[in-house]
């Protein structure tokens, strides 16, 4: 039930902050040496929420070593909702990560997004900031033009 509720928080919250039909909306999931299944429910639960409400998409951060699993069980969700639409992944791993890399080098063909350095301090406009890097087959993996469906 927890994820239903939150599925609906997510979308009322977007919608308040004036997000456009469509946006993607990730759930961030972290890593878990075994997912266990109330986990599962949740991010399933909350999956549906926010397609059945139908303005925005939802999709995932993910861990390399959970991404299989849980897209497979997103793959069933937006199917069984009548969407055609792969389901938006955002896949978190340093193993072998360069700027140069494109999204699915992570290891699974479906990540849209590779995030491969966690809070690496850079300098950008003579302000140093702990950034987190990141490469996407798109400039903003939210965006609405990142849809195909």
């Amino acid at each position: 039930p927890r994820g239903a509720v939150e599925g609906r928080d997510a979308v009322a919250r977007t919608a308040a902050e004036g997000f456009p039909r469509g946006t993607i909306v990730f759930l961030d999931i972290e890593r878990m040496e075994r997912m266990p299944p109330a986990m599962r429910d949740y991010y399933r639960a909350w999956t549906r929420e926010v397609l059945a409400d139908g303005r925005y998409i939802p999709g995932v951060y993910v861990h390399a070593h959970n991404a299989g699993a849980v897209h497979d069980d997103l793959v069933a969700e937006f199917a069984a909702a009548g969407r055609a639409l792969e389901p938006p992944v955002w896949v978190a791993s340093g193993r072998g990560f360069s700027r140069e890399s494109a999204p699915h080098e992570v290891g699974h063909w479906f990540a849209d997004v590779w995030q491969g350095v966690l809070d690496k301090v850079e300098s950008h406009g003579g302000v140093r900031i702990p950034i987190d890097v990141n490469v996407a087959a798109v400039p903003s993996p939210s965006g609405v033009y990142a849809l195909t469906e």
